[in-house]
């Protein structure tokens, strides 16, 4: 989910690359084919990898479905610019970039911003649970239907091999 926004925002900087590639080549030419084809496979990929961290979290749609608009409106601009590009019609490509490349630094800094945050939500819930973790408890068992489910940890064990007049036993929560 992480790694596939810091792809997507990554992902989002080469459409614009893509998109001056293609205005940068005359039409026709081998440059202006590999461009077109970078700039459609980073359209897709991009759309992907958003789509890709909306079904892992999706808790987090609102945030990320305002980043897939943010990066569709850059590709409204960028596939003028392409057009444009293509044809050969330099000054009205070269301002298009212009509006595409300010769109995409201000999405891609939000894009950061979140990729750091989720980031960061991860370090703490990991911490989290490993303090949990280190810090063994002990339970009473209560019988459960057919069976008994228990997870020992070695410390608690001990304590437990240390303390056999009790009538609980150990469990690692």
């Amino acid at each position: 989910m992480i790694m596939d926004m810091a792809i997507a925002s990554q992902r989002l900087v080469a459409i614009v690359y893509d998109a001056y590639q293609v205005f940068l080549y005359d039409a026709g030419t081998a440059g202006m084919k590999r461009a077109t084809d970078d700039y459609a496979a980073s359209k897709t990929r991009v759309h992907e990898l958003i789509d890709n961290a909306e079904k892992l979290l999706p808790e987090e749609s609102q945030a990320l479905g305002s980043l897939q608009s943010q990066a569709e409106s850059i590709i409204e601009i960028t596939d003028k610019a392409v057009a444009a590009g293509s044809a050969n019609r330099d000054a009205e490509a070269k301002a298009l970039l212009v509006q595409a490349d300010e769109k995409a630094a201000k999405t891609i800094g939000e894009m950061r911003t979140w990729i750091n945050g989720a980031s960061d939500g991860i370090k703490t819930r990991s911490a989290e649970l490993s303090e949990r973790r280190a810090t063994p408890s002990c339970t009473p068992l209560s019988p459960s239907p057919g069976y008994f489910r228990l997870r020992f940890s070695w410390p608690c064990l001990l304590r437990s091999a240390k303390s056999r007049l009790r009538s609980s036993v150990c469990v690692h929560a």
